[in-house]
């Protein structure tokens, strides 16, 4: 009963369908509903904030299928298009969320942030409507995204990401697959290979191009007793099946095995979700440790923004930290307190106290993050993949970009204007690393030399219908357009950047 009326309190959003209202008001924004974004949210509530917790699962059938936000494979079950079951399953996954509830959290789930600004105001979207969220200041708690790895043959479905098969498993209970192959034998993939046993699935084998398992050895001599086998030191060399995966090719030293398996996981690695962070302005930094660029941020989770925090995988991903949940939870919560100190709930001296209580367990994370990834693309091109497409979605080639690199652009924003490479429904997320790993490559230059490829919104691809003008309140057209004047006059007569 108490699921059920977090479920009407959360998906419906307080809100009839047809709402006219566009422009909701909070003192704290959280984004991400994950860990972090939980406890950020009840440690506020307590604290007498006003709270407002957006997650954007359950995701909408079309999306899943684009592979938004994480790389599904196609490996769902139709049980994913109804959306009460769902809403259902997200909240029994999630038993913090009762928690968010008692603390009197605005919960809002099914719905994504698709812009964000400077000005203190988020885009918000579900499947009926579009609006916007004021804020006087925001948790971005938004996770990491799958990594991609190109070779031939992962453009078939059964081919996912880690985070996208793990929702499937947990989250949404609707995995599809019935054996699996993993690709990295970090605490990642171990981790995969775990929760898919539990859950029933068989896990074909554990592929690395390391000479030893990178996860725990604990867990890997679990696995090796279920009987999982490690082939170490091996790469793969392709997905096999007419439009589904039916076998994996991998291969080490001329020596080619091929395993039966309906789905292939890429576990890598995982990127920082940083769209939202970077379009509101927050410097961004590369950082070789934490899964590439991501927010600057000081030990109070505070971006270089006033009033705008980040905390969780958004932060910097480390694999053991994405296991171990009670760091990002703490994040979470040390953002919180810093946010409801700048808000005027409590003052310095007892947020001082409050986060006296906690610490954050330094990082954990291997210093070849970065190095790891470029070593599974470079044993892959060891191979002809010139025609293996790089951008899926717009059917870029390998070939093709090292044709247009070769004819002298490099930056990833000209590649992509000039390729259409990261233009695609899935918005780069499968391609974006990989293209900066392989300018980096052509350039003969370290990754962190190459400069970001820029995101744009929305965010999430939308229905014109759900993004169209309304006529706006005179109220909400002074909350969303006087101040954002003011200031763009500002910078105009001081070249100054006022904004907070």
């Amino acid at each position: 009963s108490s699921i059920a009326k977090l479920k009407v309190h959360g998906y419906n959003l307080g809100h009839q369908k047809g709402s006219n209202t566009i422009m909701d008001k909070t003192q704290l924004a959280v984004v991400g509903a994950g860990p972090a974004g939980v406890s950020a949210a009840v440690e506020a509530a307590r604290l007498g904030v006003q709270v407002t917790l957006i997650d954007e699962h359950p995701v909408e059938l079309a999306l899943m299928g684009q592979e938004i936000p994480l790389h599904f494979g196609q490996r769902m079950i139709t049980t994913v298009s109804k959306k009460a079951e769902m809403l259902t399953r997200v909240v029994a996954a999630n038993p913090m969320l009762q928690t968010a509830e008692d603390a009197g959290v605005d919960i809002r789930l099914g719905t994504m942030v698709w812009d964000s600004s400077r000005d203190k105001v988020l885009a918000l979207a579900d499947d009926t409507r579009s609006w916007r969220l004021g804020y006087e200041a925001v948790v971005f708690a938004s996770g990491a995204r799958d990594l991609g790895i190109a070779f031939p043959g992962w453009e078939r479905a059964g081919v996912t990401g880690a985070g996208g098969l793990l929702t499937l498993l947990d989250k949404y209970q609707a995995f599809s697959g019935q054996r699996i192959a993993i690709l990295g034998s970090g605490a990642l993939g171990l981790h995969v290979a775990r929760r898919a046993i539990e859950r029933g699935i068989e896990v074909a084998c554990i592929v690395d191009i390391s000479p030893e398992a990178r996860g725990q050895g604990d867990l890997e001599e679990r696995l090796v007793k279920e009987g999982v086998p490690f082939y170490l030191s091996h790469t793969v060399k392709e997905a096999k099946g007419d439009t589904e995966v039916t076998s994996l090719i991998i291969g080490s030293d001329g020596d080619d095995k091929e395993i039966e398996c309906d789905t292939i996981c890429l576990a890598i690695g995982l990127v920082p979700s940083i769209e939202l962070i970077y379009w509101i302005g927050c410097q961004i930094q590369f950082d070789q440790q934490r899964g590439g660029f991501v927010p600057l941020v000081e030990k109070n989770m505070q971006t270089t923004y006033k009033k705008i925090f980040v905390a969780g995988d958004a932060a910097g991903f480390d694999e053991e930290q994405f296991i171990n949940s009670e760091v990002a939870a703490t994040q979470g919560r040390i953002a919180a307190i810093s946010a409801a100190q700048h808000l005027g709930a409590i003052d310095e001296g007892k947020a001082d106290i409050l986060k006296s209580e906690m610490a954050v367990p330094a990082s954990t994370a291997s210093s070849d993050s970065i190095e790891y990834r470029q070593a599974w693309i470079q044993s892959i091109e060891a191979g002809d993949i010139t025609s293996v497409p790089i951008c899926i979605c717009e059917e870029v080639t390998h070939g093709d970009l090292s044709s247009m690199m070769e004819r002298g652009p490099t930056h990833p924003d000209h590649l992509k204007r000039l390729t259409r490479a990261g233009m695609g429904y899935c918005q780069g997320r499968r391609c974006r690393e990989q293209i900066q790993i392989l300018t980096s490559q052509f350039m003969d230059v370290d990754v962190g030399q190459v400069e970001l490829a820029s995101y744009r919104p929305p965010f999430r691809p939308l229905p014109l219908g759900l993004i169209q003008n309304r006529d706006l309140t005179p109220e909400e057209e002074d909350s969303l357009f006087a101040e954002w004047h003011r200031q763009m006059r500002e910078e105009y007569l001081h070249g100054t950047d006022t904004r907070d």
